[in-house]
């Protein structure tokens, strides 16, 4: 008898992880995807933290080149842009997007209470209704408060392997 999909909703800061390579988490964050890809798991992404990754990849590509030359060129910032894109049409090729509706505002805004952090209230919002089998995220603040199971990237690894 075979083992249930799992569904994984990866955080902003998981993703960052995967995409931008030298952060302290990145090479626990490609296992993490890695593995989940080869388990069959379902991952997931809230839709709205779309937009903050694109423009945190084009920026941490921009500031790798100004290291580098000092100057990004017209040419070196078109390339640091098509990255970006590259990178989030890798995530929607590796993950399905849950998207906020309105709903799902209503339902952040009713977080406050356990929440101050409206960006986190999101996640949980889309955690909540994917009917997720875990969170996982780097945030400490959020695994504390959040109103799924919640992991960090190594203990979801370590669920992953024990499901061989």
């Amino acid at each position: 008898m075979g083992t249930r999909q799992l569904a994984i909703m990866l955080d902003t800061s998981v993703w960052l992880d995967y995409f931008i390579q030298g952060r302290d988490g990145s090479a626990t964050a490609v296992r993490l995807v890695r593995e989940a890809v080869e388990h069959n798991a379902r991952l997931l992404y809230p839709a709205r933290i779309m937009s903050d990754l694109f423009l945190e990849i084009r920026r941490d590509a921009a500031s790798w080149v100004r290291a580098s030359t000092e100057e990004v060129s017209r040419e070196a910032a078109r390339v640091c842009h098509d990255y970006a894109w590259g990178c989030m049409e890798d995530l929607h090729e590796l993950a399905d997007a849950v998207e906020t509706d309105e709903a799902s505002v209503e339902m952040a805004l009713r977080f406050r209470s356990l929440s101050e952090d409206l960006e986190d209230n999101f996640v949980l919002v889309a955690a909540q209704r994917a009917a997720v089998d875990y969170l996982v995220t780097c945030d400490r603040v959020l695994l504390a408060k959040a109103t799924v199971p919640a992991l960090g990237p190594q203990d979801m690894m370590a669920v992953l392997e024990a499901r061989l």
